[in-house]
């Protein structure tokens, strides 16, 4: 499935990504599915509850999920994704983001280096 988003998200995602250094950032992809595409209309930021390791991983808390999807389906979309960013260290999926990734879920890395 292709992923798609406006320039102007991804830049809010690399620049939660900068303000959260030297922490992993993370956040929600709002969006929905058409055909064969995934459009992402919105990107909400979420705290990284992660408290063992947080420069190297990331944790969504369960209220912060209810939540964001809550806001989205009030506006008749869902949470179809999750980004978060890798300080230091390329945006390819570590061994845990791949063990931890669920299927039909977009996953957006973004590197800070």
């Amino acid at each position: 499935m292709t992923l798609r988003l406006a320039p102007r998200l991804l830049d809010a995602v690399r620049r939660h990504a900068e303000e959260a250094y030297p922490r992993e950032c993370c956040g929600f992809l709002i969006g929905f599915d058409h055909g064969g595409e995934r459009e992402i209309v919105s990107v909400t930021p979420a705290d990284n509850a992660e408290t063992g390791s947080p420069a190297g991983r990331y944790l969504v808390a369960p209220e912060h999920y209810f939540k964001a999807e809550c806001d989205a389906a009030r506006r008749g979309l869902a949470v179809k994704g999750f980004y978060h960013s890798h300080p230091g260290a390329e945006a390819v999926p570590s061994e845990a983001d791949r063990a931890g990734a669920l299927p039909g879920v977009s996953y957006l890395i973004v590197s800070v280096i």
